[in-house]
C-alpha cells in the first residue's frame, strides 16, 4: 500500500534527522577545541603557508570557547580568523 509506505518513509526520514546530545558529564576541553580548529581545511590551509601560525583559545563567551588562528609578525599580531567552539557539542562556529 502507497500510503502506508510513505508513511513509513516519512517516519524513517523523521528518526535519521533527531539528534541526541549527551551533555550529561561530557564537556569539550581547550585542547580538543583546538585540534577541532587545527582540523579545519581552510586552517589547515593556513598552517601550511604560514609555519609560524598559532591556533590558540583566547578566551571564554557563554558556553563557548573562543579560538584563534594568528600570526606575530614584525610585534604586531597578524589573526586569520577566529572560531567558537560550543563546549557542550564541539560544534565549529566561524566568527568572520
Amino acid at each position: 500500500d502507497s500510503e502506508k509506505a510513505a508513511y513509513e518513509n516519512a517516519i524513517i526520514y523523521m528518526l535519521k534527522s533527531l539528534q541526541f546530545n549527551d551533555s550529561g558529564n561530557a564537556s569539550v576541553t581547550k585542547e580538543t577545541a583546538i585540534s577541532k580548529v587545527e582540523a579545519l581545511p581552510e586552517v589547515m590551509d593556513y598552517l601550511k603557508r604560514v609555519p609560524n601560525g598559532l591556533v590558540l583559545v583566547n578566551g571564554e563567551e557563554g558556553n563557548s570557547y573562543l579560538v584563534q588562528v594568528y600570526e606575530v609578525t614584525n610585534g604586531h599580531t597578524a589573526t586569520f580568523n577566529w572560531y567558537s567552539v560550543n563546549k557542550t557539542t564541539g560544534v565549529v562556529e566561524k566568527q568572520f
